[in-house]
């Protein structure tokens, strides 16, 4: 089910555009059940089988909100998780859930998910079918908050500010030994402003560098804490997590 039901630390998409797994809006695992679930509805959309406007307008949120907080196709530290190098959003999402139409059904081609694919890939301007469509790239900018996810995000000409919180609902990340070592402090307030590199990049923006000091986020309050007692603990893969 598209559409979020259950308890607040429940999987699903969340009525912010958050996306839940392991208890906490975690991209990883959002960013692929998104660009999967586009992938099946874009076939159906002009179908009897279409998914419902509610479910097809959640799944659009879920997918600018993703466009939003990442800069360009980079994610801020603080949403990595366990994936602080590999993780990046996909543009191809938002080509795929445009073709699908607008939500009501009324428009055959969503003007504001292929504004923000144009934005990402202006070269697709001359093919089909947004060469017909008259859409021009969005100007993203503004400010966003997701209160599931625990974060806010500002945007303003090409750079993106993000920090996140934690709480009772919302869990701070996850640490391992062998994944986000010394990322215990992510999720305490750290500013991460991504603006540097062409395009803009996390590595082109000054993370992570040599030198890093995890005990010394900008934003955090935190325990000053030696290594080996900042770094996490070794997983105990007899419990099934992934």
């Amino acid at each position: 089910d598209i559409l979020y039901q259950g308890p607040p630390r429940a999987n699903g998409f969340k009525p912010d555009g958050s996306a839940f797994h392991h208890d906490f809006h975690y991209f990883a695992y959002a960013e692929g059940a998104v660009r999967i679930l586009a992938g099946v509805v874009e076939p159906l959309s002009h179908t009897l089988y279409r998914v419902s406007p509610e479910a097809m307008a959640r799944l659009k949120q879920v997918a600018l909100a993703m466009r939003f907080y990442c800069n360009q196709t980079d994610l801020p530290l603080p949403l990595c998780g366990r994936h602080p190098f590999s993780l990046e959003f996909t543009p191809v999402t938002l080509s795929t859930l445009a073709r699908c139409g607008s939500p009501d059904g009324s428009q055959a081609l969503d003007p504001e998910l292929a504004a923000a694919y144009l934005r990402l890939v202006p070269e697709a301007a001359d093919d089909e079918p947004f060469a017909v469509s008259g859409i021009a790239p969005e100007v993203i900018q503004g400010s966003m908050a997701m209160n599931y996810a625990g974060l806010l995000a500002h945007r303003r000409d090409n750079w993106l500010a993000l920090a996140k919180g934690y709480g009772r609902y919302v869990r701070f990340g996850e640490i391992y030994a062998d994944n986000n070592r010394f990322g215990r402090y992510l999720s305490n307030g750290y500013l991460d402003i991504l603006g540097g590199g062409d395009p803009v990049s996390r590595e082109g923006s000054g993370a992570v560098q040599d030198g890093w000091d995890w005990n010394r986020l900008d934003g955090t309050t935190v325990v000053y804490l030696p290594l080996e007692k900042l770094r996490g603990a070794a997983r105990d893969r007899r419990r099934g997590r992934d």
